[in-house]
This record gives structure tokens, C-alpha cells and sequence, in this order.
């Protein structure tokens, strides 16, 4: 890995948690009824659904600033973000008497995977969109000139 590109990716990962941090100061327009309700009788899939713009955003911008490939990244910061989730999940189960990790993890199971579909979205989207405005254009020279 050359290291402009571990620069690239350093920078991308810095920029999409930067986003995502100020989308979660964001009110998050989701009603405790909206919340609570599942699909199948299961799966909270509402959350998910509702984030799903700011991940693809997150992401958009992860990729934009990165100016590489970022889809890798975008997929371990879904990933590192829903298992984080996950635990304090867990723990505040585990506080209440209900202790099982493994339902916790199928319960938001589905939430997990459309976040990682819009995380590789906007991974693509935001690579594709840098390529579209600096094709044809040395690295480092300004386009609008």
C-alpha cells in the first residue's frame, strides 16, 4: 500500500466519523412508535432504515476526501459501529435480566446489513463522483480554474 493511499484512507475514515458524529447530534426524527416497531415480529429494522441517509453521506464524504478506493474501510466502520452498538446493547440488557448476545446480534441483524449496503453505496458513490470532477485533470491541480 503506498502511503499517499494510506494517507487517502486515514483522511477518508477521519472525515466519515467526523460526519457521522455530527449527524448523531442531529435529532433523529424517529418516534418511540416508529422505534419500536419490527419486521416479522422481530427484526428492529426502522432505526436502520432511518439512518441509512446518514451513512451513505458519512460515507459519500469518507470516500470523496480519501480520493482512493474506499469501500473496505466504509464496510469496517459499519461493521465497528454496529458491533459497538450491539454491545452497549447487550450491556444495558444485561442490566435488566436479559443476557443473550446472540439475540441481541439477530435482532439487529438486518439493521447491520442494510448499514453496510449503504455504507458500500456511498463508498462508490463518493469515488465515483471524485473521479467525475478530477478526471482528466492532473493530482493536485484545481479544476474550476
Amino acid at each position: 500500500m503506498t502511503r499517499s493511499r494510506l494517507r487517502g484512507l486515514v483522511l477518508g475514515t477521519l472525515a466519515a466519523i467526523g460526519v457521522t458524529l455530527v449527524f448523531d447530534l442531529l435529532p433523529s426524527g424517529i418516534t418511540a412508535e416508529i422505534a419500536d416497531k419490527r419486521l416479522g415480529g422481530y427484526f428492529f429494522v426502522w432505526p436502520a432504515i432511518f439512518g441509512l441517509p446518514k451513512i451513505v453521506v458519512a460515507m459519500f464524504v469518507g470516500a470523496y476526501v480519501a480520493k482512493t478506493d474506499f469501500v473496505g474501510a466504509a464496510i469496517l466502520l459499519s461493521i465497528i459501529g454496529s458491533a459497538t452498538a450491539m454491545y452497549f446493547l447487550n450491556q444495558i440488557a444485561h442490566a435488566v435480566g436479559q443476557h443473550s448476545l446472540s439475540d441481541v446480534i439477530a435482532m439487529n441483524s438486518v439493521g447491520t446489513l442494510i448499514g453496510i449496503s449503504g455504507a458500500v453505496f456511498g463508498a462508490i458513490a463518493g469515488r465515483r463522483f471524485y473521479k467525475f470532477r478530477h478526471d482528466g485533470y492532473p493530482e493536485g491541480t484545481n479544476a474550476s480554474t
